[in-house]
């Protein structure tokens, strides 16, 4: 057999442990360790491993569940309070840039059209801000 194959296999050994297969590839890994030794051994001893793994027992403190939630959702209302000061300087940018577009004989209208165009983007969804 070809490396190509051999690599094949293994990744196919890996992704079988992590989501469903599909038919073709399913048939594919088992013809071939039905035939490659060194392929079968690998696939067993992994999932002896995972099983090993799935049975060994953790102690873990037993508010570790609301402790993580709690840390989500305080990172996120700061992350929400960091998102005004984001549209205020938009805001401060584009009225600038229309005062300055007003003074050059363009409508309010022209102007942000123009620092549309020239790269004045914000984006609150995205997180992203370009001045």
């Amino acid at each position: 057999m070809d490396e190509h194959t051999h690599q094949r296999a293994k990744k196919l050994i890996a992704q079988q442990h992590a989501e469903i297969l599909s038919a073709e590839e399913s048939n594919l890994l088992n013809a071939h360790l039905s035939e490659c030794e060194f392929c079968a051994a690998e696939h067993r001893q992994l999932r002896e491993s995972l099983s090993a793994l799935r049975t060994m027992h953790l102690d873990l403190p037993p508010n570790l569940a609301s402790r993580t939630q709690f840390r989500v959702r305080m990172r996120a209302e700061e992350l929400r309070e960091k998102e005004p000061a984001k549209k205020f300087i938009w805001i401060c940018s584009l009225v600038e840039r229309s005062a300055t577009d007003r003074s050059m004989g363009r409508t309010f209208r022209q102007a942000t059209r123009a620092a549309a165009t020239t790269g004045m983007i914000f984006s609150t969804r995205a997180g992203q801000q370009e001045i």
